[in-house]
């Protein structure tokens, strides 16, 4: 119950964005940097979507509720 709900979307967004860094660094042949980097915002972008498009985002901005 002590959980913060905001944390998933975003731990889903950067989960999704680390996958999506190395599947493009691999497919695309691009540096590891730039992969990850292309992948972390993604992911992050994906997962502040995701929380505030599922109610989930309040408390992803360091806010209780």
């Amino acid at each position: 119950m002590g959980t913060n709900p905001g944390g998933n979307g975003v731990g889903l967004g950067l989960g999704l964005g680390l996958g999506l860094g190395l599947g493009l660094r691999l497919e695309l042949g691009l540096g590891l940097g730039l992969g990850l980097g292309l992948g972390l915002g993604l992911g992050l972008g994906l997962g502040l979507g995701l929380g505030k498009g599922l109610g989930l985002g309040k408390g992803a901005n360091g806010g209780k509720g």
